[in-house]
């Protein structure tokens, strides 16, 4: 028996919360409504403000960097 392995994204969202902060939420999941989920359940409470989301297929490396301005 085999089962397809589903494909995994990683999900940034660099401008998270931007209401009060510059904050940075990333996840690894198959939709960004699960990545999404994801953070609400390790942030304990509903997001109101997600900012913009990128999108990465997660079958190579990859950095990126987020720099906090003040």
């Amino acid at each position: 028996m085999s089962a397809e392995k589903q494909e995994l994204f990683m999900f940034v969202w660099d401008q998270f919360c931007s209401d009060y902060t510059n904050g940075l939420a990333v996840a690894i999941a198959e939709t960004v409504e699960q990545a999404q989920e994801l953070i609400e359940q390790r942030q304990g409470y509903e997001v109101d403000d997600w900012g913009p989301v990128q999108q990465f297929p997660v079958t190579e490396p990859i950095a990126f960097c987020v720099t906090g301005g003040g």
